[in-house]
């Protein structure tokens, strides 16, 4: 099984070795006219497989939406193949989990005729891309300001600095932006609201460290009450001294009030 293992990666750091070396040769053979070859490969694979596609898809016309369905499908198929793979349901048999998951996604895919209803399920998938695309660089440096910079009127100047840079690049950038000037726009009320509320948002980033050492401060004082109880039991037993049972007693209702809960 080891030997068996070994040798797949050999095979796939092998494949991965020359689908590089092929691409550095292409690179080097033809720098100066990769758009030429590019355009070649792309109508012959238009050319061979697009047609197949379109026949399997119930898709007539070689456009962005057959590409669209190729995409679909390859999603549902995976999602289908894993699911049925997951349950057993058909044992280890991976042939014929592999038909049943392919003809589960074509039957899903093929009877899809509306270009606008395929409109509608691309539509999420593009405002995920702007969405990330945009926001991420914003994501990665709210983290590098709340966990890198110390002290509020820091956090606060990176925010201001930040936010002026990204104001006048904006300014530039309007007329050619046109009518994506509305998402820049959020942005920029994202910068000011983090500027603004720098100390509550901090503190949120605080609250699992807080956490944590109020635990800890909390197991502290129960072992020292724990150790404290067992003490005033000890003398209660030798003295039989009352004040040591109140004492006791005074002592487990504390621990109960931190959460103990072992026996008492």
């Amino acid at each position: 099984m080891k030997n068996k293992k070994e040798l797949i990666k050999k095979i796939f750091f092998l494949f991965i070795v020359l689908i590089l070396v092929s691409i550095f040769s292409i690179k080097i053979l033809s720098a100066a006219s990769s758009n030429v070859y590019m355009e070649k490969f792309i109508d012959w694979v238009n050319s061979n497989y697009g047609p197949l596609f379109g026949a399997i898809l119930g898709h007539e016309s070689l456009d962005e939406f057959l590409f669209t369905k190729v995409l679909i499908l390859i999603l549902i198929f995976s999602i289908v193949f894993m699911s049925i793979n997951r349950t057993h349901v058909f044992g280890d048999n991976r042939v014929i989990i592999f038909v049943v998951s392919l003809i589960v996604a074509i039957l899903s895919v093929r009877y899809i005729k509306s270009d606008s209803f395929l409109t509608g399920i691309i539509l999420p998938y593009g405002v995920l891309g702007v969405a990330i695309t945009v926001f991420l660089p914003m994501l990665i440096y709210f983290l590098f300001v709340h966990t890198s910079v110390g002290g509020s009127f820091g956090r606060r100047f990176a925010w201001f600095v930040y936010g002026v840079v990204f104001l006048v690049i904006w300014l530039m950038r309007r007329e050619e932006i046109g009518d994506a000037n509305w998402i820049y726009f959020i942005g920029l009320i994202f910068v000011i609201l983090c500027f603004i509320f720098d100390r509550t948002i901090h503190y949120y980033f605080d609250l699992p460290t807080i956490y944590r050492a109020n635990r800890a401060m909390i197991r502290r004082n129960q072992m020292m009450l724990l150790e404290d109880l067992r003490r005033a039991e000890e003398l209660y037993a030798q003295t039989g001294d009352i004040r040591w049972r109140i004492e006791a007693d005074d002592i487990r209702r504390r621990l109960r009030r931190l959460g103990y809960r072992g026996a008492l």
